[in-house]
């Protein structure tokens, strides 16, 4: 049998290390919890308000400034400083944000109202500035305006432009058929409306009709770009694209497709300042008479 006098300390001895430990416990708790709610407290560097974008036809946002000591840090470049800026979107439509500068190398952060971030961009501009450009539903936005490198351009000024792009509507080419082929001129520029595939590079796109079901050959030329094509059905579901089928750098898409309606984008591997200041370029579409093609007398060779 245990000796009673020796459990009696060692029961009042384990009670109360529980307690201490319980105490402990608690305490580290309460620290961590505090911890925890500071940080959920701390603000978010506050937003200048540029106010609500206007309508399609009655200009854009503008905001002129300049980086400075006391800018709050930037959420995705640690060290680097940063300035935050808000607008509201009204009208569903493309938008285009460029942030500019003539003494520094910009970056641009795009987020939501809540900071989920949706894109990012550095060089899709003019030069080293930044560019994003997509289709905006309408709600609240948030930017941020920083710059690459080691450490913030302190004086070093910078500007704000947000506007609708003109010219992303798609042009209707008609019907096609083996008796009326379908052609369009066009040239792309910096300002072009951005690929909806490749937003940094300029594009046009189009559309035609099908009625029967047949082979097509799709030509995207130019004597100074790079052409690139694509096509999709009407609901944005990408079928191919082409970089350098045709002649030289040119484009050639060639695909046996159902009676129906296609989209095509007709853009170039240049992007951003890249991009020369205007490359023209020719776009041919037919439905090719697949027997013809069979008794030429140059078949193509592979290699």
């Amino acid at each position: 049998m245990a000796n009673q006098s020796l459990l009696v300390p060692t029961r009042v001895f384990a009670k109360a290390l529980i307690v201490a430990l319980a105490t402990v416990v608690a305490a580290l708790a309460v620290l961590f919890t505090y911890d925890a709610s500071s940080a959920q407290e701390e603000p978010r560097c506050a937003a200048t308000a540029l106010g609500q974008l206007p309508a399609q036809t009655e200009g854009g946002l503008q905001f002129a400034g300049s980086w400075s000591a006391q800018d709050c840090e930037s959420e995705y470049r640690p060290g680097i400083g940063a300035q935050y800026f808000e607008f509201e979107v009204v009208e569903s439509g493309r938008i285009r944000i460029e942030l500019t500068s003539n003494s520094a190398d910009p970056f641009l952060y795009l987020t939501a109202s809540d900071g989920l971030r949706i894109a990012d961009d550095d060089d899709s501009g003019a030069l080293l500035n930044a560019r994003i450009e997509r289709d905006f539903a309408p709600g609240t936005y948030q930017i941020e305006a920083t710059t690459v490198g080691a450490r913030t351009p302190v004086g070093a000024d910078f500007n704000i432009s947000i506007y609708y792009v003109e010219g992303c509507e798609i042009t209707p080419l008609g019907a096609l058929t083996e008796d009326s082929p379908l052609r369009a001129m066009g040239s792309w520029a910096l300002d072009t409306c951005g690929s909806r595939i490749v937003v940094t590079h300029p594009a046009h796109s189009y559309l035609f009709e099908l009625p029967q079901t047949g082979r097509v050959r799709i030509d995207l030329t130019s004597d100074n770009g790079d052409p690139v094509v694509s096509l999709a059905t009407v609901d944005g579901v990408a079928i191919g694209a082409n970089d350098d089928g045709g002649v030289g750098l040119n484009s050639r898409f060639d695909q046996y497709l159902p009676a129906g309606a296609y989209i095509i984008e007709a853009t170039t591997y240049s992007q951003g300042g890249l991009q020369p200041a205007a490359s023209d370029f020719e776009l041919s579409i037919q439905v090719v008479n697949e027997q013809l093609e069979q008794l030429d007398p140059n078949p193509k060779v592979e290699f």
